[in-house]
């Protein structure tokens, strides 16, 4: 499960929304054929990238969009062949390590996209970053993810457990790693913060179950009679 459902879909937009700064500078026909692929023409995409590439092989922006073509295209291994490149032009960019990051993600390579995570927040952690703030709890959540695929249940809440009164969007996730670490009485003040900042039926599911693990049956109860 990932839990940053808002983010966009395709990699261009995962990075345009966490740190927008890094595609600031694009080529505006590359943002173009961004929205061509969101409106499902990957070829148009595929065609903009093209162009962009000719003009230079390394530019990171055409090799992030050729990933996201290639991708709507099933050709997943070509497109992390692509992010790699896209990384190795811009080495210092946590934006396009974490869009490799979440490729490998995608690939079921857990332990290779825990590197890229931790090289991208020890990037954000020397202040550099104008989207720190936006982009650190990204980095988190996908890290734990990545923790949790590899059954590393404790080191993903260790990530965590420092970061959760800074970053509220990571409430739910800190909940779920509790109760899957058998803590319920510790999940339930982060199921109940998520469930008020972020009201829905899948909030109200997780305190639900919070609330029954802990062992309170009649908050337990009550839940189920306004659901």
């Amino acid at each position: 499960m990932l839990y940053r459902t808002h983010l966009s879909s395709t990699l261009w937009g995962l990075i345009q929304q966490a740190t927008p700064e890094t595609l600031q500078s694009a080529d505006p026909a590359l943002a173009a054929g961004h929205q061509m692929l969101c409106d499902g023409s990957p070829e148009a995409a595929l065609a903009a990238a093209a162009t962009g590439l000719r003009q230079n092989a390394q530019d990171p922006a055409a090799l992030l969009l050729s990933a996201d073509a290639f991708t709507a295209y099933g050709r997943r291994i070509e497109a992390l062949d692509l992010l790699e490149r896209a990384v190795a032009a811009q080495p210092q960019s946590p934006g396009f390590q974490l869009a490799l990051a979440q490729q490998l993600l995608t690939l079921g390579r857990a332990e290779e996209a825990q590197l890229w995570l931790q090289r991208a927040l020890a990037l954000v952690a020397e202040g550099d970053v104008p989207s720190a703030a936006r982009l650190k709890p990204v980095l988190l959540e996908r890290l734990a993810q990545a923790l949790l695929a590899s059954n590393q249940l404790e080191e993903a809440w260790s990530q965590l457990q420092s970061e959760v009164s800074e970053y509220p969007e990571l409430d739910e996730l800190g909940a779920d790693l509790l109760l899957k670490l058998n803590r319920p009485l510790e999940a339930l003040p982060l199921a109940q913060a998520h469930a008020q900042r972020a009201p829905s039926a899948k909030a109200d599911e997780l305190l639900s179950l919070c609330h029954f693990r802990a062992g309170d049956q009649t908050s337990y109860a009550e839940m189920l009679r306004q659901a």
